[in-house]
């Protein structure tokens, strides 16, 4: 008996949650908060949800001038806070459903694409098992990144893909105020950036004649609320933070583009060299199936596989001309890359199947293509799978880092009260500083400092740095309460 068309529509949908509830889900919350921009999100995030202060963020109890962008995914941060508690699961949960959310509509926007459920399916597989997506700074962690690869992706590429293809002119409008709301999500989670691909969307409305068959009142009212919707936020912090937008300005676009912020400057090939690391194997056959996929006699997948190119190539080109360089921006494009090696790979065995062999080969051509997906998927996705379930999830090379980390984390976890430590860290510490904050808030006095200034005898000191163990215990008599590589807690009994 064949299933019914009800559970056809369904089972992909299905299928994706059940492969990606492990490597999305699993011990999501089995490692301490992450160093860099993790934690001030999450520092900004628990500042809100205690002030209720919905317009400007603050870190440490001060107006948030470092980070600028708008405050769309620390809203989302705060929103878990409030229904699951204040954790690590509510610091990441946003990244993870924007995740999950992506290959949902992957499978809906493929299928009106006329792209087959094997793809669509594949989609999520293959971009799990990439670094660049689910790696450092990726889909498992509290940052700005997937949740922006998610508007680009999802609506400003292939919600305007539908846009592109389609001939019915109320479903045309539907989607191209989709892709309007693509670039407004998109600015509110990463400001600037969000808008890298409103010239490619340009170009290809005005070459594939879209926008001259639209009426000018439309095309001239979505534009008022791209421009509005995009601005509005700003405007309205520039009135309870005077000075917010000259930040703006000189944060997230002069510096970046001009010259390297934070120490993140990198040669030339920088990029090149990441796409290597970020991707897979797949890299290599992208040539081979986008020439064969451009064969296909379907003019409408060539262009969206053409479209898809295109914002994948011209994001990287922007990348590559700012001064600023990580390896964490290249998000997008590693997940454009991925899906447009999948697309061609079909376009490229309906080329073959048409080119050379009759409609009764068909099912034959469906098990190659479903043949080569696995040799070319299942492999980093088991790896993938693996390492999540082990807890095996990198951060930042040398866990002795995060050992004191680790220590702060497991007194918050356990409830401790009345811990009246002095925490001391020469570096950038936000991470633990907010562990420290949670603990301060339910019973306990720890402070903060990045000297031995500020320190005497009978005070306790937790540290994580070789340096500052060997200084105090030159100025003074030391009692380790705790003895552990890289986190030291003492009492300084006597001056020396």
């Amino acid at each position: 008996m064949k299933p019914s068309k009800s559970f056809r529509n369904i089972a992909p949908y299905a299928v994706v949650v059940l492969l990606t509830a492990i490597p999305l889900f699993a011990h999501l919350d089995s490692w301490p908060i992450h160093q860099w921009d993790e934690s001030r999100q999450a520092f900004n995030s628990y500042e809100m949800y205690k002030h209720h202060n919905f317009v400007v963020p603050t870190m440490q109890n001060k107006v948030e001038r470092w980070n600028t962008k708008p405050p769309f995914f620390i809203w989302l941060e705060v929103g878990f806070m409030r229904l699951i508690g204040v954790n690590e699961m509510a610091v990441r949960l946003p990244s993870v459903l924007s995740g999950l959310l992506l290959f949902l509509a992957l499978i809906f926007l493929l299928k009106k694409l006329g792209f087959s459920r094997i793809t669509s399916i594949a989609c999520s597989v293959l971009l799990l098992s990439a670094k660049g997506y689910n790696g450092q700074h990726g889909l498992r962690f509290g940052e700005f990144d997937a949740m922006l690869t998610f508007w680009i992706v999802a609506f400003q590429v292939f919600c305007f893909a539908v846009y592109l293809t389609n001939d019915t002119a109320e479903i045309r409008k539907k989607y191209l105020w989709l892709t309007v709301l693509g670039f407004i999500g998109a600015v509110y989670t990463k400001a600037i950036t969000g808008l890298f691909l409103a010239p490619v969307v340009l170009v290809f409305g005005f070459a594939s004649g879209r926008f001259q068959k639209e009426k000018l009142r439309s095309l001239v009212l979505m534009s008022v609320v791209a421009i509005a919707g995009c601005l509005s936020f700003y405007l309205i912090r520039e009135m309870y933070d005077p000075g917010y937008i000259k930040s703006v300005m000189a944060n997230d676009v002069m510096e970046r583009f001009s010259a390297p912020v934070e120490q993140h400057q990198e040669n030339r090939w920088y990029y090149f060299n990441e796409m290597y690391h970020q991707t897979g194997v797949w890299l290599f056959l992208i040539p081979v199936v986008w020439i064969m996929a451009f064969l296909h006699k379907n003019f409408s997948k060539r262009r969206i596989l053409a479209y898809v190119i295109s914002c994948a190539g011209f994001y990287f080109l922007i990348l590559q001309l700012a001064d600023t360089k990580n390896f964490w921006y290249l998000m997008p494009v590693v997940v454009l890359l991925g899906i447009s090696f999948l697309l061609a790979l079909e376009m490229s065995i309906d080329f073959i199947r048409e080119k050379w062999f009759s409609e009764q080969d068909q099912r034959g051509f469906s098990m190659i293509h479903l043949a080569i997906l696995s040799a070319v998927l299942i492999q980093p996705f088991v790896v993938t799978c693996r390492v999540t379930l082990h807890q095996n999830q990198n951060v930042d090379g040398d866990h002795g880092f995060y050992r004191v980390t680790n220590y702060i984390r497991n007194e918050w976890r356990t409830g401790q009260k009345g811990l009246k430590w002095k925490f001391i860290d020469t570096e950038y510490s936000a991470h633990n500083w907010w562990y420290i904050s949670l603990l301060n808030d339910h019973g306990n006095s720890i402070q903060y400092f990045i000297d031995l200034d500020s320190i005497g005898a009978g005070d306790q000191v937790l540290i994580r740095q070789p340096e500052l163990r060997d200084s105090l215990e030159k100025m003074y008599t030391c009692d380790y309460l705790h003895d552990d590589y890289a986190c030291w807690l003492m009492k300084l009994e006597e001056k020396k």
